[in-house]
């Protein structure tokens, strides 16, 4: 529910869709949003519309004239006889935008920046040390990637990476988490070992440097 919880209900919108809940919705967000970082790298906003719009208005054209002058040779009919197949939607005297619905997902946009705005807050008063800490380390990997990578191939690989990781994981977890926990035991292990050995390499050296000094 959104208005009782914000942030989980968008967080659970998230999930539904980079675990793939609904693979049709799924792919239209990772394709529509892939397509259009790939059409923006060679071409700009006015290229684009001015190309859906005379692609569009080109294909319907032709339709038309294929329609008014089947109509002519087909069935007879005058010159002053030809409709338009789109003849009641021109008669159409209504409003072409949904005021309602453009009313209801501006007040939700303006919701869900809400949500972020707060989230973003507490993460730079520190309301949580840890959260704010892997806030600082994930800003700073982003600013140091971007010095060197263009800011539409990481928003891209950060949405493969999204789209495709957590789904992976599901589908191999128990592999994974084998590998992991083998992975944390070496770790571990290694990090008692040399640990020991640095540590008591570390008192020799003081107590050489103690007697030096002495």
């Amino acid at each position: 529910n959104f208005p009782i919880d914000p942030f989980g209900y968008l967080r659970a919108k998230v999930q539904s869709l980079i675990l793939w809940e609904n693979r049709r919705n799924s792919a239209l967000v990772l394709t529509g949003t892939l397509s259009f970082l790939i059409l923006t790298q060679y071409y700009s906003l006015l290229q684009i519309a001015a190309g859906i719009f005379f692609f569009i208005t080109g294909l319907n054209w032709v339709f038309v004239i294929i329609y008014k002058q089947g109509q002519k040779y087909i069935y007879g009919k005058a010159p002053e006889e030809l409709t338009n197949p789109h003849r009641e939607r021109l008669r159409y005297n209504g409003s072409y935008i949904p005021r309602d619905r453009i009313v209801h997902l501006a007040q939700l946009s303006v919701d869900v920046f809400e949500v972020f705005a707060q989230h973003i807050t507490k993460l730079v008063l520190i309301e949580n040390s840890w959260r704010s800490a892997v806030a600082l380390v994930i800003s700073f990997t982003v600013w140091t990637l971007a010095k060197y990578i263009s800011t539409k191939y990481l928003i891209g690989l950060f949405l493969l990476s999204a789209f495709t990781g957590p789904r992976l994981y599901l589908q191999h977890q128990a592999v994974i988490d084998a590998h992991l926990q083998q992975l944390l035991q070496q770790t571990q292990s290694s990090t008692e070992k040399y640990g020991g050995l640095a540590c008591a390499k570390a008192k020799e050296l003081s107590h050489q440097a103690t007697e030096f000094i002495k």
